[in-house]
């Protein structure tokens, strides 16, 4: 298998459109793709602002690729009737109320011409994520400002998250613990080394997201077919 350096940028297309084309959750006739680089731009249209993450979130570890310039935008199938913003905010309460895994009494929200502005406090990081996926879903959404704040029942002491996600990267992948750096500073989390591969990396990001106290991970980690890099904060 060539090294993802040496691919060309028609071989890292054609492997993005593979990987589009794969993905039965996508509309992707709509899409362009173009490469420049190591750097992979995105253009056309997709049905829905769920359509549009999962491309990126697809392409997003395709060899030879470090970076997504996603500039998809969010055209609505007219044959099914444009929501209303009230529409859409009463779509979203609606799921709120039927998801009993998350407390949504602390977030409040608005939507001003199909974009979603998410405000007020959860408990964990992983939850603020799990929100903006589930909003990202409901028809007529055009984008989100998520602006949750993470803020933990019981704060953790630095030292105590560092401990908890070390422990839990050794334990769970095969990533190894003097070529990870992992430090933390007032529950924001920066990885930052080297890992064999980017299965282990996508791993150890997902264990910093679902780690207790943790209210942002910027990953900073290397791997030899890297993914374009993503920093999950919460303010």
């Amino acid at each position: 298998m060539a090294h993802p350096s040496s691919l060309s940028a028609q071989d890292k297309q054609k492997n993005i459109h593979e990987e589009l084309l794969w993905d039965n959750r996508i509309d992707a006739s709509g899409i362009a793709v173009e490469v420049h680089g190591t750097t992979v731009r995105l253009t056309g249209t997709v049905p829905t602002y769920a359509d549009r993450r999962h491309a990126e979130n697809d392409i997003r570890f395709t060899p030879g690729i470090t970076a997504i310039d996603n500039r998809l935008t969010v055209d609505h199938p007219g044959y099914i009737g444009t929501p209303s913003d009230q529409d859409i905010e009463d779509a979203i309460h609606s799921l709120f109320t039927l998801n009993t895994a998350i407390h949504t009494s602390e977030i409040s929200l608005r939507v001003e011409g199909g974009l979603v502005t998410l405000e007020g406090t959860v408990e964990s990081l992983w939850q603020k994520m799990k929100i903006e996926d589930l909003v990202a879903d409901i028809s007529g959404v055009l984008g989100i400002h998520n602006e949750l704040t993470v803020l933990p029942i019981e704060p953790l002491e630095d030292e105590d998250i560092e401990y908890a996600l070390v422990s839990a990267i050794v334990a769970r992948t095969h990533a190894s613990e003097d070529l990870i750096d992992v430090s933390v500073r007032h529950g924001a989390v920066t990885l930052s080394g080297s890992v064999p591969d980017w299965r282990t990396h996508r791993a150890v990001v997902d264990i910093a997201v679902s780690t207790s106290g943790v209210r942002s991970v910027h990953d900073r980690l290397s791997a030899p077919q890297h993914p374009a890099r993503r920093t999950h904060e919460a303010p």
